[in-house]
C-alpha cells in the first residue's frame, strides 16, 4: 500500500537504464540543436555567396 502512494505521486526510483535512455535524450537534443544552428550558418553563408555574386 505505501508504494502504491509513493508511486501516484511520481517518487518512484527511476531504473539505471532509465536514466542512461535520458542522458542519450539529452545529448540527441543537443546535437540536434547543434546541427540545426549548423545548417542556418551554412545556408546564411549560401544565400551571402549567392547575392555577391550577383552584384559583380
Amino acid at each position: 500500500m505505501i508504494a502504491h502512494k509513493g508511486l501516484a505521486r511520481g517518487h518512484r526510483r527511476r531504473s539505471s537504464r532509465e536514466l542512461e535512455l535520458e542522458a542519450e535524450n539529452e545529448e540527441l537534443k543537443a546535437a540536434l540543436g547543434e546541427a540545426h544552428v549548423q545548417l542556418r550558418v551554412w545556408n546564411n553563408g549560401a544565400e551571402c555567396l549567392a547575392a555577391s555574386r550577383t552584384l559583380r
